[in-house]
């Protein structure tokens, strides 16, 4: 199973064709974040941290992630990397289809 959750549209660029820029500018909150914890199938399932903005903007965007690791899901996003993320933590905390075949 897969999940996608949209923790952002906040972002850090200003793409012509992307349409969070024209939403509200804000962050998925804790307690919707923790309800939608709440939600998620049971199992070892992917999991995207995305958003209608760059995800790795979040505060929490590591932390989120980090937890689903620790709860056996599988965290990836899509984003604009370069631009904000660690590759190292990227290493560390997201997916790595080499490292989980099949999925």
């Amino acid at each position: 199973m897969f999940h996608q959750i949209e923790v952002t549209t906040k972002c850090n660029f200003r793409c012509f064709y992307c349409a969070g820029r024209t939403m509200p500018q804000r962050h998925m909150t804790e307690a919707t974040m923790n309800d939608i914890f709440g939600r998620l199938t049971p199992g070892r399932h992917a999991v995207s941290l995305q958003g209608e903005g760059e995800p790795t903007m979040h505060p929490r965007f590591w932390d989120w992630a980090e937890r689903l690791r620790k709860t056996g899901y599988i965290p990836y996003t899509i984003t604009n990397g370069r631009s904000r993320i660690d590759a190292e933590l990227a290493k560390e905390g997201l997916h790595n289809s080499p490292n989980h075949p099949g999925i």
